[in-house]
């Protein structure tokens, strides 16, 4: 097996070959050459793009559902619940600002029954917000709101921060989730003027 650092190497310039190129505009040989080893090493440990396409799906949202489940242990308050959800999916992008491109745009290119792996991954991913929200509501400390169509809002703002946040513009990182959360759970009208409503 490659060694951990040169498979990270190899699976991060997929990353952002796919990120940028697209799958089909990607060759295993760019791959080689971006990770600076030969294609018949890369051959060697993979049957070619669409292994590293499932190793990068599948490290994307397991990695993310994972260390989400691990912060949520103990947590019972909704809101803190949300905002746990929403830090450490915006600072997965943060560190890794390609994959989720990768794995929102790109899975198409996986067989049915790999890109089914992902999917079911995904759907507990979703379970998960739907549920928090479902809480949230029981608890009366959200608005009243379809859990499922709630779980799916807040996904499709963070599975697409990669399409407009630049880093290093005037928002830096920190202030970005910061904000994000703020909308998210606050939403952009001020207590005074919801009153005028």
């Amino acid at each position: 097996m490659i060694r951990t650092t040169r498979w990270n190497e190899v699976l991060d310039s997929a990353v952002w070959l796919f990120s940028t190129s697209g799958f089909t505009g990607t060759s295993v040989q760019q791959v080689a050459e971006r990770s600076r080893i030969s294609k018949a090493e890369v051959y060697y440990h993979v049957n070619g793009k669409e292994d590293l396409l499932y190793h990068i799906c599948h490290y994307s949202i397991a990695t993310l559902l994972s260390d989400i489940q691990k912060a949520l242990k103990g947590q019972e308050d909704s809101i803190a619940r949300l905002r746990t959800i929403i830090r450490i999916h915006a600072g997965f992008f943060l560190k890794h600002p390609h994959n989720l491109a990768v794995l929102n745009q790109q899975m198409r290119n996986l067989s049915a029954v790999r890109r089914g792996q992902i999917e079911r991954l995904e759907r507990g991913y979703l379970n998960l917000i739907r549920e928090t929200v479902g809480d949230g509501l029981r608890q009366n400390v959200l608005q009243r709101s379809n859990p499922t169509v709630a779980a799916f809002l807040i996904l499709a703002m963070l599975n697409t921060l990669d399409r407009w946040y630049n880093p290093r513009g005037s928002v830096r990182p920190p202030e970005l989730i910061k904000q994000v959360e703020q909308t998210m759970l606050h939403g952009l009208v001020t207590c005074k003027s919801k009153g005028k409503q």
